[in-house]
């Protein structure tokens, strides 16, 4: 987002017989920040437009009618009229806090973020507050998007975004009624962080004639739908963004170690005996070194074993300086075949300094002599700032 200090804001009202848009309407005129267009686009209401009419002369207000097509159209129809820098949204019957686009705004600028959203409270029909701070984040944006691949958890109308993003990735999807929100979030998180303000600067007005109550179970299948569409595109979302992370830090930390991948010491051709415990074998180990406090190290391993008879339990173990940081236990069943085994670890507890991390492996159920690991084994390390 452009620095800034007074970006036209255009929120957009997509309306549909709603007997609260009147309150909605009032919750944008009476914002302290004064740089606001408001679209209100009725998407084929028979019912309630005459509480609209009274707004109508103001210059700032933008109404245009169409016919019915859905949410999703008239949030498209409202983004073509856009003149605005930053989009928002507001359904009919819900209400923005009065300061709600100023300190977005603010908080968009300082973050130079394009994208974020807020928390929110649930109001009743009585605009009475049911459930204060309702909104669900994560510091994390891996974190943000693992949970996306679950299901959407960002109330739509506390969104604010950089209007050139619909440009990029294009329009709400009008053939889903229900999920567009869903969808439109899971396609921005792949290109774009979702800077989040905790500060409750949405009222979602909870009703028995809301959308997601009389269409709840279609809402669900659509949603279902939109989980199965982006759940892989998401998780490679995380993986780029972490190597972009990693990269980003390489050069302005210049760490040779930063990500380590490194190979056990014996060849393909070779077989490396596992013992009994308590005896156990290094696999593999590197050192890394950590630059900034709280830093999370992502910790991946791939190995392959066989053992002559089934049901063979083996514990590996991942050690930070001598000190037991995770233990996975794995059965290894029998067959001519090596498996493979891979795991992941997150270390969260490294300190600022050099730290020599390493796997150790075991048998913990048979005295078997001939349970062993064929090389090579990869175990990497990955910061995660």
């Amino acid at each position: 987002m452009k620095n800034e200090s007074n970006p036209m804001v255009s929120v957009i009202m997509p309306f549909y017989n709603c007997s609260f848009v009147n309150q909605a309407i009032e919750s944008v005129l009476n914002q302290t920040y004064s740089n606001i267009e408001l679209i209100v686009v009725n998407d084929g209401s028979t019912m309630y437009d005459d509480l609209i009419k009274p707004y109508l002369y103001l210059p700032h207000v933008k109404y245009i009618e169409k016919t019915n097509g859905g949410t999703a159209s008239a949030l498209n129809e409202g983004i073509r009229l856009a003149t605005g820098e930053i989009f928002a949204w507001l359904s009919s019957d819900d209400l923005f806090d009065s300061r709600k686009v100023e300190e977005q705004v603010a908080f968009m600028i300082k973050m130079n973020a394009d994208v974020s959203y807020t928390n929110y409270h649930l109001i009743n029909e009585y605009n009475q507050i049911i459930h204060e701070n309702a909104g669900i984040h994560f510091e994390h944006d891996d974190d943000f998007l693992t949970n996306l691949t679950k299901g959407c958890h960002i109330n739509g109308c506390t969104v604010m975004a950089n209007l050139n993003i619909f440009r990029e990735i294009g329009f709400f999807n009008e053939n889903l009624r229900y999920a567009q929100d869903y969808d439109m979030w899971s396609r921005m998180a792949q290109h774009y962080v979702f800077h989040y303000l905790d500060k409750p600067l949405v009222k979602y007005r909870y009703h028995q004639s809301m959308g997601s109550i009389l269409h709840q179970n279609d809402q669900i299948q659509e949603a279902e739908n939109v989980k199965n569409k982006y759940n892989e595109l998401l998780i490679n979302a995380i993986g780029r963004r972490n190597q972009q992370k990693l990269a980003t830090f390489r050069q302005e930390k210049k760490i040779d170690d930063f990500n380590v991948s490194v190979s056990s010491n014996f060849s393909d051709s070779l077989q490396l005996i596992i013992p009994s415990s308590p005896e156990n074998i290094i696999l593999a180990e590197f050192g890394l070194a950590m630059m900034n406090e709280g830093t999370r190290v992502q910790l991946i391993g791939t190995i392959e074993v066989a053992a002559p008879q089934s049901n063979v339990d083996i514990l590996f173990k991942v050690v930070r300086d001598m000190e037991i940081i995770a233990t996975i236990k794995r059965k290894v069943k029998f067959g001519r075949d090596y498996q493979n085994f891979t795991f992941q670890v997150i270390d969260l507890g490294a300190s600022i300094g050099y730290h020599r991390y390493l796997i150790t492996a075991e048998c913990i159920n048979t005295e078997s002599n001939q349970t062993a690991v064929r090389g090579p084994v990869t175990f990497s390390g990955l910061s995660l700032i």
